[in-house]
């Protein structure tokens, strides 16, 4: 088998949950035959691209996550692999700031683009200040706004504190980028 499954039966195998487990094989204790085994989900994570540059999974409704999870696993075993996602991610990003998928852009959604774009390389990232600066001002600005159901269960579900954090972690990351902008 090339991928991993979340539970026993599954039709379809899900990107973030083969991203989780690539981004484990990267920090647990060698293991006989842990570099196929990686390699076998890094194919997987490229074979399952979307257009060749973003992900979307069965587990959430919006393709920023699974690209934000994506790339979070492949930054350290495939870095190359993400290249065309850090340009989708700069070419999807709406006027006021944010990314959305939807008929508007979110704070969640932003966030996962804002966490994803800073893995970015760095001669990459020079080019993003505005772009940035523009994401910080919009977090801030919709900072306690309700969370919108993007999450797929049996019905579609929003968890509040799962998503205040990536958030959270968003603004922190801009914030020590020198990318933030005062919530004045």
């Amino acid at each position: 088998m090339n991928f991993f499954f979340t539970f026993p039966l599954e039709r379809d195998a899900s990107v973030t949950a083969n991203a989780h487990v690539l981004e484990v094989l990267q920090v647990v204790p060698p293991f006989p035959r842990q570099h196929v085994i990686a390699q076998k989900v890094v194919k997987y994570l490229r074979d399952a691209r979307v257009d060749g540059d973003h992900w979307v999974d069965k587990w959430h409704g919006s393709p920023f996550y699974a690209t934000a999870h994506a790339v979070f696993a492949l930054t350290a075993s495939a870095p190359e692999a993400c290249a065309p996602a850090f340009s989708w991610l700069r070419d999807s990003q709406r006027a006021d700031g944010s990314w959305g998928w939807f008929s508007h852009g979110t704070p969640e959604e932003t966030a996962y683009a804002v966490q994803a774009l800073m893995l970015a390389p760095v001669e990459f990232r020079a080019g993003l200040h505005e772009q940035l600066e523009r994401a910080a001002a919009y977090l801030n600005e919709t900072e306690g706004e309700p969370v919108i159901p993007m999450w797929v269960g049996k019905t579609l579900y929003g968890p509040t504190q799962v998503v205040r954090s990536a958030v959270l972690s968003a603004r922190t990351l801009l914030a020590r980028s020198e990318h933030a902008r005062s919530a004045n």
